[in-house]
């Protein structure tokens, strides 16, 4: 049987029991590691050392026990001019995405990893700085409306529905306005 939730409410008891029973250990092992909750809490006073059998988890302890580094947003400077700190951005949630289709007359398969982010700050649309290898246009509309045109065809976009479903579902769960 599979544990469903996250060992983040047990963290300081784990925490004090490591520390009676092991006071001197440099090491961690995060044997079920999950969402690598306990990893990543650990972290701070110990290598760690994180498992799981599931892919997901696997991708996350990547993301969040090897990285020492706080995310330094380039591609959203790079691709619209926009400079934002990590504190600016909210983290709505990570999608994994596939598909295979046609596209402009070829075969084209994307497998990726995505981590959405909500934006709060103003934005002027005219003074964007906009990598044209990477992005044709930008333009504001709703988002129950985008998610229309989106799921309809009729907006050109490189967009998954469920990536706006996630969004949707953040900024509808008291997140967002």
């Amino acid at each position: 049987m599979r544990f469903i939730g996250s060992k983040t409410l047990l963290l300081d008891h784990i925490r004090a029991v490591a520390e009676e029973k092991a006071p001197d250990a440099r090491s961690f092992c995060d044997i079920f590691s999950g969402t690598a909750a306990v990893a990543r809490y650990f972290k701070q006073w110990y290598e760690v050392y994180s498992n799981d059998l599931l892919y997901f988890s696997y991708v996350l302890q990547r993301a969040t026990i090897e990285n020492d580094s706080i995310p330094e947003f380039d591609r959203l400077k790079e691709e619209l001019g926009i400079s934002a700190e990590a504190g600016q951005l909210e983290f709505a949630g990570i999608h994994k995405g596939y598909m295979e289709e046609e596209f402009y007359g070829k075969m084209f398969k994307d497998s990726e990893y995505s981590h959405v982010y909500v934006y709060r700050e103003p934005v002027d649309i005219q003074g964007l700085k906009l990598q044209e290898e990477e992005v044709e246009s930008v333009m504001w509309m709703e988002l129950d409306a985008c998610m229309e045109a989106v799921g309809r065809g009729t907006l050109p976009n490189c967009l998954y529905m469920d990536e706006l479903e996630l969004l949707k579902q953040y900024l509808g769960a008291g997140q967002g306005d």
